[in-house]
């Protein structure tokens, strides 16, 4: 399968958060930004999927960068195919960070934390989870981080 490049906001993942279908008790499923309070075995199920992309991200990228270094250790004065394994090692440690969040997630929905920012203890809003299940921070300590 080839790797493609994907920014932050067309993962599959994130699409997948945007309009997941997941089945109640015979109702029909609806979007995850159009229910209220999602059951835990919900987020649990869209963290698991989310993992399940990244993991297969990652083995796809991990297996492009060896492809790389092959490529370019056969053509030590290639700089283009130098440029492609960094670039490739770049995005490989970008989505191995985004599994590692994703899994840090499933250990706070275990252990009764999720939805709750690690800096205030405020509820992370339904809407910002649905978006982003992995997030940590409510948006008043994000603004507040990132300023």
């Amino acid at each position: 399968m080839p790797v493609t490049r994907r920014g932050a906001g067309s993962q599959p993942a994130l699409a997948l958060a945007a309009a997941v279908a997941v089945a109640e008790e015979g109702k029909a499923a609806m979007p995850l930004h159009m229910t209220e309070a999602p059951s835990l075995a919900r987020w649990r199920a869209l963290l698991e999927a989310r993992w399940q992309a990244r993991l297969q991200q990652l083995t796809e990228l991990s297996v492009a960068y060896h492809d790389a270094a092959a490529y370019a250790g056969a053509r030590p004065g290639d700089h283009a195919a130098a440029r492609r394994q960094r670039e490739t090692l770049r995005r490989t440690v970008a989505v191995r960070r985004g599994l590692a969040d994703v899994e840090e997630a499933l250990a706070r929905l275990a252990a009764g934390r999720f939805g709750q920012c690690e800096q205030c203890g405020a509820a992370i809003p339904a809407s910002r989870l649905g978006l982003t299940p992995e997030t940590r921070y409510c948006p008043a300590c994000d603004v507040a981080w990132m300023s």
